[in-house]
């Protein structure tokens, strides 16, 4: 999740607020896809949520590494860390 719920999340709980380090940067534009391309592995993109269940399933009968990256909205609120 690039770091940025849980470590969010930790930065807000464990650095002193205007702490100049962060902990979690969130850089939308990375495609992890595709850097998992570069590594041999496969890769799905998924943005809708009809797109995870096929590429669940695609990715379970290759029998390889997978990485599907699932694009959520971050304005959208969460239900919370787990």
């Amino acid at each position: 999740n690039n770091g940025g719920n849980t470590g969010e999340l930790r930065e807000r709980t464990l650095f002193p607020e205007g702490n100049p380090d962060p902990v979690a940067t969130i850089h939308p534009d990375v495609r992890y896809d595709r850097l998992a391309e570069s590594l041999g592995a496969l890769s799905a993109r998924v943005s809708e949520a009809s797109q995870l269940g096929p590429a669940l399933r695609q990715a379970l009968e290759s029998g390889r590494t997978v990485c599907i990256e699932v694009r959520v909205d971050s304005s959208e609120p969460h239900p919370g860390s787990w």
